[in-house]
């Protein structure tokens, strides 16, 4: 902790002396505390920092106390107007209401784990003292804790500081606070956080001080201890994180837990290998191995975990039980492991997660070794890999697999593999091979925005297999459908528009049917990877589909803006602003954009260019009251941007476009959902301006509307 840090904690702790504030805080807060965490328009505040606009945190921070009076009525009320709690409150301030002492009960549990969690030994010591003694409903104390496990981490470290400096000469545990602070929670009959803690100790390392105090905390002949092992949370914990010397600490085995807990999967899916071979080597092996040993060794290969897989092999082996594979983890996938499963004398009853591993991971060697032991004729399956294998920059893994299903030495015909669209991407060498062994490929259709969305995430066809399948399939005949071409498009090295024109206008002639699905390829998928690119020209291409632009051009626009290519988003521009009165479902949403533009000149250019939006008043006023994309950060851009708007639209509002779009004052009013800064900032620098109207604005409602901001107005 650093000095500013350590000045802002004791001025905080120092304000907290003050017992009207502990008292006000602590009975009445709870209303405040609700509002900025569960309102969402109160991140806003957050982003707030001025002398204009404070909150009572600040207050705090800043160890004004006397602020923090005067204000803390006001701010309350104006806070709980909505609050069924306050009304209650404010007829009869001794009501004896259930829903208040509730809610009352929860602010102080959710402020004592706060606490607790944080290891603020001081401040533990005065809610116990304020509250812990009078809550009545200790069932409404209770609410959802975090993991102990960033105070253990933070004790450990304060520790090891401690030692290297030689400045720790006490005998007391490093844990301590933990150990008093839970003790008394049990005391008062709050809450017994020692399972909470226990799996904290697991998830830091095992930690044994922290497990051995909770171990010898009960002193009931530890049935207490044992019946905490069995808590569900607990003993998923122990299966996933404990060591070899916790499992000894706390003596764990099922017949002494008498668990009606059945062992899952867990320790193998995470790799604990002490809990597995604890558990062999203490007999208590049948539940884990004997009868679920398949899916054990399953779940580790999946989980890539490769010492729990080679554990659990010879565990398999020794039971003789069949094994279904199938994926396994990248990372321990090799040809060593494989060899190792077949030799384990298991019966392998399917081989097909091993062979479409080996063909993904781009292992020929490992995949070879499979084939081998492969006995199933079934040829829809091989035909499947193939298809598989297209994706893989690998030709020799391609052939290998036609050579010994489909090998036309052995009479077997030509066969045509059919390539759904979300397969892989299909790349050139396997491909081409392929073609010259005499096969071919069929491009299934697709006919469902799911494709569309799927199809997002997949690397795009190289121009060189596009070209491949050009010259082998023909796009007229419609073996190659338009779709492979268009997704190229997304490719860095595709540079051929005179393609892309040709397959635009073969659209516009012979999949007129289809239109609306390529529209929305287009939206989805490869539109919006070209404006994040900024490639005017191949954007320039799309021009020619009907309507395309009408549908999504505002939002490309703002992508382009986002990423800062000018240019493109001059062309979007211009090409929307033709369909203006076309897109009244849009209209509002442009300007939002124009808090992403860095400088004055690119402003003014994109500013002039979509003029049917910067003109109409409704839209302009929008575009200064929200600017959500920055909500919680660059309040310079936010206000720069709001400078900027102004400037330019008074300069409409004194030219001739105030006639020719009847052009008004920015209307400002409560009923506008409108940013905490941004009114700061118009209120303060614009108040005065002839082109924005408050007359229906009142700033005081505005304020008791929005959570609790005081206000200080400029004089």
């Amino acid at each position: 902790m650093n000095n500013k840090e350590v000045n802002i904690n004791n001025l905080f702790k120092s304000l907290l002396q003050s017992s009207y504030i502990r008292k006000k805080i602590f009975n009445h807060v709870e209303i405040i505390h609700q509002s900025i965490n569960d309102s969402y328009k109160n991140h806003h505040i957050r982003s707030l920092k001025s002398n204009q606009i404070v909150t009572l945190c600040e207050c705090i921070k800043v160890y004004r106390n006397d602020l923090f009076i005067k204000h803390f009525d006001s701010v309350y009320q104006s806070v709980s107007k909505d609050q069924h709690n306050y009304h209650l409150l404010d007829e009869n301030e001794d009501v004896d209401d259930e829903d208040t002492n509730n809610d009352h009960n929860s602010f102080v549990g959710i402020l004592t784990r706060h606490v607790v969690l944080n290891g603020d030994l001081e401040m533990f010591d005065r809610i116990c003292k304020d509250h812990l003694d009078d809550i009545s409903n200790k069932c409404g104390f209770y609410s959802q804790w975090e993991s102990f496990g960033n105070l253990i981490n933070k004790l450990t470290t304060q520790q090891q500081h401690s030692t290297n400096n030689n400045e720790n000469n006490s005998n007391e545990s490093k844990y301590e606070i933990i150990f008093e602070m839970v003790s008394k929670l049990i005391l008062f009959g709050c809450l017994d956080l020692r399972s909470n803690l226990f799996i904290g100790a697991l998830e830091c390392d095992n930690n044994q001080e922290i497990i051995k105090w909770i171990r010898d905390s009960f002193d009931d002949s530890k049935e207490g201890f044992k019946k905490l092992c069995q808590e569900s949370n607990v003993f998923q914990s122990i299966e996933r994180y404990a060591t070899t010397s916790t499992l000894e600490l706390i003596d764990f085995k099922l017949q002494l837990l008498n668990s009606p807990i059945l062992l899952s999967n867990r320790a193998s899916l995470h790799g604990n290998l002490d809990f597995l071979t604890y558990m062999y080597d203490i007999k208590e092996f049948k539940p884990l191995f004997q009868h679920d040993s398949c899916a054990q060794l399953q779940v580790s290969l999946l989980g890539g975990h490769l010492e729990c897989a080679n554990f659990l092999i010879t565990v398999t082996k020794q039971g003789g039980v069949p094994l279904l594979y199938r994926m396994i983890d990248p990372l321990i996938m090799s040809l060593d492991l494989v060899k190792r499963l077949v030799d384990s004398q298991c019966k392998i009853t399917d081989f097909d997660g091993l062979i479409e591993s080996a063909i993904k991971l781009n292992q020929p060697e490992t995949l070879e070794f499979i084939l081998l032991q492969r006995v199933t004729d079934t040829h829809a399956i091989y035909k499947k890999f193939v298809t598989m294998s297209l994706g893989v920059n690998n030709p020799i893994i391609t052939e290998m697999l036609l050579d010994k299903f489909f090998s036309s030495s052995e009479g077997r015909p030509p066969q045509t593999f059919i390539v759904d669209y979300n397969d892989d991407n299909i790349c050139y060498g396997p491909l081409l091979l392929l073609f010259n062994k005499g096969h071919t490929i069929e491009i299934s259709p697709f006919n469902s925005l799911t494709n569309v969305r799927t199809k997002r995430y997949q690397i795009p066809t190289s121009p060189q297999t596009i070209q491949l399948l050009i010259d082998r399939l023909s796009i007229e005949s419609g073996n190659i459908q338009p779709w492979v071409i268009l997704s190229s498009v997304k490719h860095p090295d595709f540079k051929n528009t005179k393609l892309l024109r040709d397959t635009i206008s073969v659209i516009n002639q012979h999949h007129r049917q289809d239109l609306g699905l390529f529209k929305r390829i287009l939206r989805y998928d490869i539109l919006p990877e070209l404006c994040k690119k900024g490639l005017v020209q191949v954007v320039e291409c799309f021009e020619s589909i009907e309507g395309l632009f009408l549908e999504c051009g505002v939002r490309l626009f703002g992508t382009a803006l986002q990423h800062k290519h000018i240019q493109l988003a001059l062309f979007i521009g211009q090409m929307i602003a033709t369909q203006f009165k076309k897109m009244d479902d849009l209209k509002p949403q442009i300007l939002a954009s124009f808090y992403f533009i860095d400088n004055d000149q690119d402003f003014e250019m994109m500013w002039d260019v979509i003029q049917p939006w910067t003109s109409p008043s409704l839209f302009v006023t929008k575009a200064i009251s929200s600017s959500a994309n920055f909500a919680f950060s660059q309040r310079h851009r936010v206000t720069n941007t709001i400078d900027r708007i102004i400037k330019h639209y008074t300069r409409y509002y004194n030219g001739p476009e105030k006639d020719q779009y009847n052009m008004t004052p920015l209307a400002l009013n409560n009923e506008l959902e409108i940013d905490p800064l941004n009114i700061h900032h118009l209120f303060n620098y614009y108040r005065d301006c002839p082109v924005i109207d408050f007359t229906d604005f009142n700033i005081d409602q505005y304020y008791i509307q929005t959570d609790g901001i005081i206000p200080f107005t400029k004089k």
